[in-house]
């Protein structure tokens, strides 16, 4: 039998340098995954956060990004088309910004954000009054592509439910918040604000290739047309968006919730699917 310097055989050795390996990788997983769930919960309070910003923007009628183009009505559609180097959004414009519809994937970790406006005024020349008769249009098209990306390096979407009015719940991977042009809501209680409501479409893609898309335009528009049915798309009282952490097993739900006295979010850490 060998002895190692200091009276330790040399099997007592290399048994106490594996077992010390095996402490110190152990330490550096627990590490590892604490690091993995402070980041997954920061994330999610990030992105709450984010997404009450962009309610807040529809309720004041503010977007970025507004100020670069200059907006006008199709005579052969009857929706909104930008222009590149002009104006931004004023009072002799004929656009309004109606508010922001929101994509998410299923698997993926960006979450795209979509501008819509609408028509001013109605055929008749008097101010539209209603969702519906402002005939909803994504700022997307190529060179006048409004849409942001939000990226959650700290978690992936794993599932997206709506409730609408009537308690049913549906999947859906496209929401949008919208302004209710003082169409039959309660005011928001923002000074200067109108109140918002929210919209679950009939949209379940889980194509990675699917943002900016024709399908998106015409659920957007509200029409049946390019693979998907979207007319009469419902209003809904809650957005239910769970993630899956990409650096721990945690698991969350984003709750957004839709009243008349606005839009509000709240995380739940809890397993979810």
């Amino acid at each position: 039998m060998r002895w190692a310097q200091g009276g330790y055989t040399v099997v007592e050795v290399m048994i106490f340098l594996m077992i010390s390996a095996v402490i110190f990788f152990g330490a550096v997983s627990v590490f590892q995954g604490q690091q993995g769930k402070t980041a997954f919960e920061q994330g999610m309070r990030d992105f709450s956060s984010q997404l009450q910003k962009y309610v807040d923007e529809v309720s004041t009628s503010v977007f970025l990004g507004g100020s670069d183009y200059a907006c006008t009505v199709s005579s052969s559609t009857n929706r909104s088309i930008l222009s590149v180097g002009a104006p931004g959004l004023g009072t002799n414009q004929e656009c309004i910004f109606l508010g922001r519809a929101i994509q998410v994937i299923p698997a993926q970790q960006t979450i795209y954000i979509y501008s819509v406006l609408g028509n001013k005024s109605a055929a008749n020349g008097e101010p539209v009054t209603s969702f519906a008769a402002a005939n909803p249009e994504p700022a997307m098209s190529t060179g006048t592509d409004l849409t942001e990306e939000y990226f959650t390096s700290w978690g992936k979407v794993t599932s997206s439910q709506v409730i609408d009015t009537s308690g049913a719940a549906s999947d859906s991977n496209l929401v949008g918040f919208y302004n209710s042009l003082q169409d039959g809501y309660q005011n928001s209680g923002v000074s200067g604000a109108q109140s918002v409501f929210a919209k679950g479409y009939n949209y379940q893609s889980t194509d990675p290739e699917s943002p900016r898309s024709e399908a998106i335009r015409s659920c957007v528009e509200e029409q049946n047309a390019n693979g998907v049915t979207c007319a009469a798309t419902p209003i809904i009282n809650s957005w239910n968006i769970c993630f899956a952490s990409t650096g721990s097993n945690q698991t969350a739900s984003l709750i957004v919730t839709s009243q008349p006295a606005g839009i509000s979010t709240e995380i739940n850490f809890a397993s979810c699917t």
